[in-house]
């Protein structure tokens, strides 16, 4: 061939076919690069494009786990808000409504007080302290200082009216109440205002009815020595029980009556002896200590 020859170990060439074939050679060489390097930059952004969107999805679930523990964060924080406030909410209306019982209870007090000084005084205080105004009064009538001795008469009014109010309902005190209810009614009749008279005939039935929780003095002396005859009969019986049992009612008896002289009395300080006392001096009951009385009297 004229371009090329066959040697025994080589392959002469002339030197045109040979630089073209160096420069095919240099140029397939340059193509077989050119496809590595594209393929490696293709296995390189194949890779890099994997790792970019593992790395985002790894961004977007933090993004969103991170979202879910601040909202998660949120809520829980509300929850406890609200459970503290509505604690809180309660409390406040608690106590302001303590406040208002609280001051509610002040003011009726101060109202009470102005309207009655002597609310929170009893019976026994307040005729104490009517006696020593009437005594004070009377000294100041003695020295002759009319202007204290009228103020003491202004103050002795309401006293008086409290006192009488706060009287015990005593059967003496009941009776005076009847007689003076029955005049009322006898008045309305005689001036024929029947309106008045039914609510008066009421007045006058209920307190008639208190007659029963309200003996006399003579009705609990009754009761009392029987009440003793009871007991004496029960131990000649030899029946013990029935004597302890009566014994109470002795007592009761007793006790009774002595809570109705004071009554009577109009107050409940030592100067009468009481049913205890008649007994350590020699007297079975109250009844014997009045008859001893009666019979000194005279």
């Amino acid at each position: 061939h004229a371009e090329w020859q066959i040697g025994h170990s080589k392959i002469f060439l002339k030197r045109d076919l040979a630089t073209k074939l160096e420069l095919l050679a240099h140029l397939r060489v340059r193509a077989a690069g050119r496809i590595v390097v594209d393929f490696g930059r293709k296995v390189a952004r194949t890779r890099a494009s994997n790792l970019l969107t593992a790395w985002g999805k790894l961004q977007v679930n933090l993004i969103r786990k991170r979202r879910q523990i601040i909202a998660s964060n949120k809520i829980s924080a509300t929850y406890r808000m609200c459970l503290v406030r509505r604690v809180y909410k309660t409390t406040l209306v608690s106590v302001i409504r303590i406040q208002c019982l609280g001051r509610r209870i002040v003011a009726c007090e101060k109202v009470r007080r102005v309207r009655d000084p002597y609310w929170d005084k009893s019976f026994h205080d307040l005729d104490l302290l009517h006696s020593e105004m009437v005594s004070q009064m009377d000294d100041a009538v003695n020295a002759k200082d009319f202007k204290t001795a009228a103020d003491l008469e202004k103050k002795l009014a309401p006293l008086k009216e409290a006192l009488e109010s706060k009287r015990p309902l005593t059967r003496s005190v009941l009776e005076s109440r009847i007689a003076e209810v029955q005049t009322q009614l006898d008045d309305a009749v005689a001036r024929k205002a029947f309106q008045e008279c039914a609510p008066l005939q009421e007045k006058l039935e209920d307190l008639v009815k208190k007659r029963e929780d309200l003996p006399t003095l003579d009705e609990l002396k009754d009761a009392v020595h029987q009440a003793e005859k009871n007991v004496s009969d029960a131990a000649a019986r030899r029946d013990f029980a029935a004597a302890a049992s009566l014994q109470a009612a002795l007592d009761n008896a007793k006790q009774r009556l002595e809570d109705a002289c004071r009554a009577e009395n109009g107050s409940s300080d030592n100067d009468s002896p009481t049913v205890d006392e008649a007994t350590e001096h020699g007297f079975e009951s109250r009844a014997d200590l009045e008859v001893a009385i009666a019979e000194a009297s005279t």
